[in-house]
């Protein structure tokens, strides 16, 4: 310790006086290697970086909460998801107009879940009953433009079956059918 005091008290050549900020701009080598430029760009960085950690914080929190089943959830629990969709910009549109009762009753009742990559969470014409918010990660929307043909069954009285796929019809007959 001793001997870093002593270096810092270390006198400048005759002839040269400490720099001032001014001067440091300058001659960009010397204030790019300086102490105190380090330090700025280091207090940068931190500012920059301190944002995606609170977030990451608040994504854990959220997580942990949303692994619990909801009937074991405690209320400040409820209230930190209820203020999570009203900052997350995917969710606070939805939440922005609705009572605060219901988006609590609603903020408990959400359950987690992890799919892995590629994981399909539904599929073109599944009934839509779930309501899905994305923690982490990122989803792709696949649209068929062209669904596929619905098939008709029909039997008539002579046991033969017709299979009517949109505007194609099939007709089998008894012994094409298999068991």
């Amino acid at each position: 310790m001793q001997a870093n005091t002593d270096a810092a008290k270390v006198p400048l050549p005759p002839g040269k006086a400490p720099m001032h900020p001014a001067a440091l701009k300058r001659f960009p080598t010397l204030r790019r290697n300086s102490f105190l430029y380090q330090l700025q760009d280091q207090i940068q960085i931190h500012r920059e970086t301190e944002p995606q950690r609170q977030r990451q914080k608040e994504v854990k929190e959220i997580y942990r909460i949303l692994q619990r089943v909801p009937e074991a959830r405690e209320a400040h629990e409820i209230d930190t998801l209820y203020e999570w969709v009203l900052k997350n910009g995917s969710t606070n549109k939805i939440f922005q107009g609705a009572q605060e009762i219901i988006c609590k009753t609603i903020c408990r009742e959400m359950t987690l879940l992890e799919l892995p990559g590629k994981g399909v969470v539904c599929y073109q014409g599944d009934y839509g009953d779930t309501f899905y918010v994305i923690i982490s990660g990122s989803v792709s929307l696949f649209i068929n433009a062209k669904p596929k043909s619905r098939l008709i069954l029909e039997e008539d009285n002579n046991n033969s079956r017709s299979f009517s796929a949109d505007e194609e019809e099939v007709k089998l007959q008894p012994d094409q059918i298999g068991t």
